[in-house]
């Protein structure tokens, strides 16, 4: 329980800052008075790639100084308490969301210390939880995650769900995202004193030194190599739906009060999702976590397809659900799986940095791929459909990480 409460506050922090509170705060930085507007998409695009790029270089680095802080002081929880502080500080400049700079200086100090503190926390895990238990315990990182999520939206929901095309448009995103980050940081803060204060860290002799040579070594390792690639593919059709989802239905599901809408379909999904991932999580210790990801693809895919053919004002709901319970149960063996493909126990922190570039390196890659296929789609006289498109490219990226973790081979 205190070993994963971090994950919770990192995750209320993130979970609506992408789907709701930036492309809402972007409704007053770019083509101010437009709603889902082409430019507004591209704009989304960059910044998702550029949190990307900071992520996928900041999570190794952090790790490899994790590993060394374990090494020479037994404890990894400086290194998590400096990259939460500066992460809220961030979060000061993202509550203001104008001028651009301040909003742009802001999320830069927020993201490269929740990465920092990532990368150092992600470390405890294989420290602390013997490989029996390594299921039960990615069942709880997947539930914090889902709390998280959910207490993280629902805020959202309250504080920017009213936010709607009109004169008071501005106003209610000005207020709306200052006071979620404001809840957002102090969540994290209480979070993270739970983990760094209520763990008890073990010190012991490194098993493998942190020289640079063994940077790739990881990757020449065929189960973490696999199970890197499947996840990678598997964050390329999240981050597709999830980036997109507040524009597709204020341009295709004609919802008028868009953002509330998304909170409700995000919710909706999240408690289904809450009802499988700590189930999952135990019964991953028991039958094959390959299975359970395979199964919980399918349903992610499923849902994503019927979402490309729904007509205009479609209920959601059922569609929410579904994706819903793939989503958790993929969730609940998805950090357990992860562990069990690591080399080796000396670098543990360094290479579940690495292993983190399959979700960061995704959340550059598929704006990209979204931003590509929105102006292609516009260049074609083919608007209407376009985020129909990319949710094509969602569930085709989904059951492509199918194809690729059936290939991994643990010994």
């Amino acid at each position: 329980m205190f070993l994963s409460a971090l994950w919770l506050g990192l995750n209320f922090q993130s979970s609506a800052m992408l789907p709701i509170v930036v492309p809402a705060q972007l409704l007053l930085l770019i083509d101010a008075g437009s709603i889902g507007s082409e430019r507004q998409a591209v704009v989304l695009s960059l910044f998702s790639t550029a949190a990307a790029l900071i992520a996928v270089a900041a999570t190794p680095l952090a790790g490899f100084w994790s590993d060394e802080l374990k090494r020479r002081s037994g404890t990894r929880r400086q290194l998590i308490t400096g990259g939460i502080a500066v992460a809220v500080a961030g979060q000061v400049g993202l509550a203001l969301t104008t001028p651009l700079a301040v909003f742009l200086a802001g999320a830069l100090l927020m993201l490269i210390g929740t990465n920092t503190a990532t990368a150092a926390y992600q470390g405890l895990l294989p420290d602390l939880v013997r490989r029996s238990e390594r299921g039960a315990a990615s069942g709880w990182l997947g539930l914090m995650t889902l709390i998280g999520s959910v207490g993280s939206l629902a805020a959202a929901g309250v504080l920017l769900g009213g936010v709607s095309r009109g004169p008071r448009l501005e106003s209610e995103v000005r207020t709306g995202s200052a006071e979620f980050y404001a809840v957002a940081a102090m969540i994290l803060v209480i979070c993270a004193a739970t983990t760094v204060l209520g763990v008890r860290e073990k010190r012991e002799p490194e098993a493998t030194p942190a020289d640079g040579s063994r940077w790739t070594a990881a990757l020449r390792h065929q189960p973490f190599r696999v199970v890197f690639a499947a996840r990678a593919l598997v964050m390329i059709g999240l981050t597709l739906f999830l980036t997109y989802i507040e524009y597709y239905l204020a341009q295709t599901n004609g919802a008028v009060g868009f953002v509330g809408a998304t909170v409700v379909v995000a919710l909706v999904a999240l408690v289904a999702a809450l009802s499988s991932s700590l189930l999952f999580g135990v019964l991953s210790d028991r039958i094959s976590r390959v299975s359970v990801v395979i199964a919980a693809n399918v349903l992610m895919a499923a849902a994503a397809l019927i979402f490309v053919v729904a007509p205009g004002g479609f209920p959601l709901a059922p569609l929410a659900v579904l994706f819903g319970l793939g989503y958790g149960a993929y969730l609940s063996v998805d950090w357990a799986l992860a562990i069990d493909s690591l080399p080796g126990a000396g670098s543990s922190a360094r290479d579940l940095g690495i292993f983190t570039v399959s979700i960061n390196l995704p959340t550059l890659i598929a704006p990209a791929l979204g931003g590509l296929v929105i102006l292609s789609a516009g260049a074609l006289g083919l608007s209407a459909i376009a985020y129909r498109l990319v949710f094509v490219l969602a569930a085709i990226s989904l059951l492509l990480g199918i194809v690729v973790v059936r290939r991994v081979r643990f010994a």
